[in-house]
C-alpha cells in the first residue's frame, strides 16, 4: 500500500491518467448494442469515412469537432465500434484528469483531489455508458477554460488571453450551445471579480477576437468545400424546431437537477455570504470564479430534461459545491492522515477490479461473436434477437432491387453494416431537419420514384415526425411488413 501512495506521489499526472482509463474502460466496452445516440454518433462519422460529407450526407445539428476528432480516430485505427469506445474512454477520461488538476490548482492535496474525484465518478458513472458523446468533450474544454482563468486570476501569464480565446473556439466548435453558455460565463467572470474593469473588458475583447478569427477560418473552409449552407441548416436554421418540438420534462429526473439548483443557491447565497470574510481574496475568487461558470452551464439541460443532461449540467456544479464545502468545513475535519490514503487506496482497487470484471465479461461475449475488425460491429455486443433482426433486414434490403430506405430511428442499426446513407431520412427527428423541417422532408418523398421506405409499426419515441409517417400511410400503397416494419411502394 506505501508503494502504491509513493508511486501516486511521483507520478502524479501519469498515474492519474493511468487509474482513470482504468477506471473507465470496464462500463464504456461492457456494453449492449442500442439504438441510442452511441449508434447514432457512431454512423455519422462511419459515413465521413466511407466518403461522406458531414452536413450533406447526415443531418448532425452539432457544430462538427467531435465527429472531425472521431474521424481522425477512425482513420488512424479503423472503423469500428472497439475504436468508437476508445474514444470515450479517452473523453471521460480527460474529464476525471481535468477535474483532478482543478482540484489541485485550487490548492487542495493530492489525497483529498482522490477522494473528491471517486465521489464525483460514482455520482457520474453512468455517463461512461451513454458512449462517445459531444457533450462530456465540450465540458472538458470548459473544464481546461476554468483552470486557465483560475491560473490567470493566480499568476497572470502572457498571453494567456490567446489560449482562453481558442478553447472558446473549441468549446463553440464542439457543442454550439455549450459555447454560448461557456462565454455568458468568461464574460460575467472577467467583469465581476476582476478589480480594473477596463483591462477585463480589453482582455474580453481580445479572447473574443481570437475565437472570432478562429471561426471565421472554419467558416471560410465550410464555404470552399462547398458545405456552408449545410453547416448553418443544421446547425442554426434548425434549432428553433428542435427547442420548441423537443421539450421534454421527467419530473423523477428532473428532481435532482431542482434539488441540486437550489443547493447552489442556499451555498451561494446564505452559506457562503455569511463566511465569505473568512475566506482569503483567492479563496473568494476562486469560489466566485466556479459558481459563475456553475450557473452558466445550467441551461444545458434545455430542452431535453433527461438523466444525462442534467447530470452533464451539474458537473461543474458539483466541483463548485465540493470545494465550497472544503473550505468551509472538510479541508479541518478530513486530515490527510495515512488511514485516509489508504481507505482511498482500497476504494481505488475495488473500483478498479469492478471495471476490469467488465472488461473480462465484454472480452468473453464479444470473442464468441466471431466478428472481424473490419466490421464496423467489432467490439459491440449484440444480443442474439438484435442479430437476427439486423441478418434478416439487411437481407431484405440487399435482395429487393428498389433502393430501401428506412425512415426510422432504427436505420443506423442496419444502415452502418451496409454502408449506406440516405442522409436525413436515417435520423428523421424533429429539430433535425434543417430548415424546411418536416414539409421539407415530405417534399423530398414527393419527389422520389422506384423507392421503398420501411416505416416502424409502432412510435415510441417523442423525437420522430408523426407528420412524415402519417404523410406516406396515406399517400402510399403498403405491400407488406418485415419484422418491426411496415413496407411502402413509392412510385410516381
Amino acid at each position: 500500500m506505501k508503494k502504491i501512495i509513493s508511486l501516486i506521489k511521483k507520478h502524479e499526472h501519469f498515474v492519474i491518467w493511468i487509474l482513470a482509463i482504468f477506471l473507465v474502460a470496464g462500463l464504456s466496452l461492457n456494453m449492449q448494442l442500442a439504438v441510442t445516440d452511441e449508434l447514432w454518433n457512431f454512423q455519422n462519422i462511419y459515413k465521413m469515412i466511407q466518403g461522406g460529407v458531414i452536413y450533406q450526407d447526415s443531418n448532425v445539428i452539432i457544430t462538427p469537432l467531435f465527429f472531425y476528432l472521431g474521424f481522425g480516430l477512425f482513420k488512424l485505427l479503423g472503423a469500428n465500434f472497439f475504436v468508437f469506445r476508445i474514444y470515450n474512454i479517452f473523453i471521460f477520461s480527460l474529464f476525471i484528469v481535468l477535474i483532478y488538476e482543478l482540484f489541485r490548482i485550487l490548492k487542495i492535496s493530492k489525497t483529498k483531489s482522490l477522494l473528491y474525484i471517486i465521489v464525483i465518478y460514482i455520482i457520474n458513472i453512468t455517463l461512461p455508458i451513454i458512449g462517445a458523446n459531444y457533450n462530456i468533450l465540450a465540458i472538458d474544454f470548459v473544464l481546461l477554460g476554468i483552470l486557465c482563468f483560475i491560473k490567470n486570476q493566480e499568476k497572470k501569464r502572457k498571453g494567456s488571453w490567446i489560449f482562453q480565446g481558442i478553447i472558446i473556439f473549441l468549446v463553440f466548435l464542439t457543442k454550439q450551445n455549450i459555447g454560448v453558455y461557456y462565454m455568458i460565463g468568461l464574460i460575467l467572470a472577467e467583469i465581476l471579480i476582476k478589480q480594473d474593469k477596463k483591462k477585463a473588458i480589453i482582455e474580453l475583447i481580445q479572447e473574443f477576437l481570437v475565437s472570432a478569427v478562429l471561426l471565421f477560418i472554419f467558416l471560410i473552409y465550410l464555404y470552399l468545400n462547398g458545405n456552408l449552407y449545410g453547416f448553418l441548416n443544421y446547425t442554426v436554421l434548425g434549432i428553433r424546431e428542435f427547442a420548441i418540438q423537443n421539450l421534454g420534462f421527467n419530473l423523477g429526473e428532473s428532481m435532482m437537477g431542482i434539488l441540486m439548483i437550489i443547493t447552489i443557491m442556499i451555498i451561494w447565497g446564505v452559506v457562503y455570504q455569511l463566511l465569505k470574510n473568512k475566506f482569503s481574496k483567492e479563496q473568494n475568487n476562486n469560489i466566485q470564479t466556479l459558481v459563475i461558470f456553475s450557473i452558466a452551464m445550467l441551461p444545458i439541460v434545455y430542452p431535453i430534461f433527461n438523466q444525462a443532461h442534467i447530470r452533464i449540467a451539474l458537473i461543474v456544479s458539483s466541483v463548485s459545491i465540493i470545494y465550497i464545502f472544503h473550505e468551509i468545513l472538510l479541508k479541518e475535519m478530513i486530515v490527510d492522515s495515512r488511514k485516509l490514503q489508504q481507505i482511498i487506496a482500497i476504494i481505488l482497487l475495488i473500483m478498479i477490479i469492478f471495471s476490469f470484471s467488465h472488461i473480462i465479461s465484454w472480452a468473453g461475449q464479444t470473442e464468441k461473436q466471431e466478428l472481424l475488425y473490419s466490421n464496423p460491429y467489432f467490439g459491440a455486443i449484440i444480443p442474439e434477437s438484435m442479430q437476427q433482426d439486423i441478418t434478416e433486414v439487411c437481407s431484405f434490403i440487399k435482395e429487393n432491387k428498389k433502393d430501401v430506405i428506412i425512415l426510422s430511428r432504427y436505420a443506423a442499426l442496419y444502415m452502418v453494416p451496409l454502408g449506406k446513407s440516405h442522409g436525413a431520412f436515417d435520423l428523421p427527428f424533429l429539430g433535425n431537419l434543417g430548415k424546411e423541417g418536416e414539409d421539407g422532408l415530405i417534399q423530398e418523398i414527393k419527389q422520389m420514384d422506384d423507392k421503398v421506405i420501411l416505416l416502424p409499426k409502432e412510435k415510441d419515441f417523442i423525437q420522430e415526425s408523426e407528420k412524415v409517417d402519417h404523410f406516406i400511410r396515406e399517400n402510399y400503397q403498403n405491400i407488406g411488413e418485415i419484422n418491426n416494419f411496415d413496407i411502402y411502394e413509392i412510385t410516381r
